[in-house]
């Protein structure tokens, strides 16, 4: 299947970037586990939209083949 919209990882490159905009949070907030819980909520975040960009694609494609035969 040809790929559509983003990947899992350039996904998480936006939120990572995103999150570069305000570097003063790694300084403040200097916690070893806060930071290893943003980087599972970035990698969590990355997973369900790719997860959900392929569903959405796959029902897309099964809704115009039903489409196509007339169900």
């Amino acid at each position: 299947m040809s790929e559509y919209g983003y990947s899992k990882e350039m996904i998480s490159e936006i939120i990572k970037n995103r999150l570069k905009d305000n570097p003063d949070l790694k300084y403040y907030i200097n916690n070893d586990y806060i930071a290893e819980l943003v980087n599972l909520l970035i990698d969590g975040i990355a997973e369900a939209i790719a997860i959900n960009t392929a569903k959405a694609f796959d029902d897309l494609s099964a809704q115009a083949i039903h489409s196509m035969r007339g169900i």
